[in-house]
């Protein structure tokens, strides 16, 4: 079912299957990352004959270097535990001296680590998947990271570390070596594409009618309605477009038209993720009449650059056309600060005084204001408004 992302795909396997190559995948969160490290994964294993080890390890706001590598021990554990029976012995041989490794070290050093994952890869192929690596936040655990991959690098060790994690770019993750980019296969995850959330939409369907012989059709303008919705994230396009196939399904009718898009919006609001829906609630609450919530709609609907910022100006002509009166920067420029600031942290700023930029702190917040925007009859289906987008 995953769709899309051919050349992001081939990069990562490539690298994956080339000794001596690691790689990094960055972009912002929600556009699929994990989903790209795990179809590398199902890769891998088949390349290696199923005999092969690929392992993923979460990293937590309190990990560090050494935290991360002792988690492997029980990862690779539970790898033995569904291996072959000619496999289990010699993964587990494997796996006990790395821990002995791991637990000898008084403190590990990448040195450590790269020996004792030398040891683990002569038994087995072996990937190790660092996912959300972006929460390690100590400059010097990502420079020991650096330092590893190096070790690892040089020495040719048939182990691929995968570095998953978001940021704008690959400085914003790992510091350390120069020489370390000869070494990296650098990914970067854009929005995904109109035509590849297209393809999830169809794609769904047309798997249902495969397994089910449900076949539901969707009027003129449906599709084009959740890709616009989903701003690049299949995150939503997932959650509108399985909403439409619920209400197929529980109503037994199977020709979906514009007007489910509305019940589909409404699931969308109640079942998107409970931290983006505090989030919006805590930032469009005031016990004055504020209007934060036309404001922060605004935001959304505002001319963004490459990197997804945008200027106070930019948020002055959708403003105005929501709150139906002229609205100049000054009349709303407090609100963006306070989106801005504790205890919101909505939004990232860039720059200083009158060059501060902003854009969303948690990239998947602006669909979910634009879908709330339509729920509260701020704005229209996208199939229904004009050219300009708005």
């Amino acid at each position: 079912m995953f769709k899309g992302r051919t050349a992001e795909l081939g990069g990562v396997v490539s690298a994956v299957q080339q000794l001596g190559q690691h790689v990094i995948v960055y972009g912002e969160r929600g556009v699929g990352k994990t989903s790209l490290a795990y179809m590398a994964r199902d890769v891998f294993r088949e390349a290696s004959a199923n005999v092969g080890i690929c392992v993923r390890l979460a990293c937590a706001n309190d990990d560090t270097f050494e935290s991360v590598w002792a988690k492997l021990t029980a990862r690779l554990q539970e790898a033995a535990d569904v291996a072959a029976d000619d496999l289990v012995d010699r993964i587990t041989a494997a796996v006990d001296k790395y821990e002995d490794i791991v637990q000898m070290s008084e403190t590990l050093t990448p040195d450590a680590v790269s020996r004792g994952l030398k040891v683990v890869s002569s038994s087995v192929p072996l990937v190790v998947i660092l996912d959300e690596f972006d929460r390690l936040g100590a400059w010097d655990d990502t420079v020991m990271f650096a330092d590893l991959i190096k070790m690892l690098s040089d020495d040719l060790v048939k182990c691929t570390v995968f570095i998953v994690g978001v940021a704008d770019n690959v400085a914003g993750l790992l510091s350390g070596h120069a020489s370390i980019d000869r070494a990296l296969r650098q990914v970067y995850m854009p929005r995904m594409s109109p035509a590849e959330l297209g393809s999830i939409v169809s794609g769904g369907f047309d798997r249902l009618e495969q397994r089910a012989g449900i076949a539901v059709s969707l009027e003129n303008g449906v599709g084009d309605a959740i890709v616009h919705l989903s701003q690049g994230f299949p995150y939503y396009t997932h959650l509108l477009a399985g909403s439409l196939g619920e209400i197929a399904l529980r109503e037994g009718r199977y020709e979906i038209s514009k007007v489910d898009v509305y019940s589909a919006l409404l699931n969308a609001v109640s079942e998107a993720a409970h931290s983006i829906r505090v989030a919006y609630t805590d930032a469009v609450s005031s016990a004055k009449p504020a209007e934060f919530h036309l404001t922060l709609l605004a935001c959304a609907l505002a001319t963004v650059d490459e990197l997804g910022f945008f200027a106070p100006a930019d948020v002055r002509a959708p403003l105005t056309e929501l709150s139906g009166r002229d609205r100049q920067t000054s009349s709303f420029i407090a609100h963006l600060k306070r989106f801005a600031d504790a205890p919101l942290y909505l939004l990232d700023t860039r720059g200083e005084g009158r060059k501060t930029r902003y854009r969303f702190r948690d990239p998947l917040m602006k669909p979910f204001v634009m879908i709330k925007g339509i729920n509260d009859g701020h704005l229209r289906l996208p199939s229904d408004v004009q050219a300009n987008g708005q």
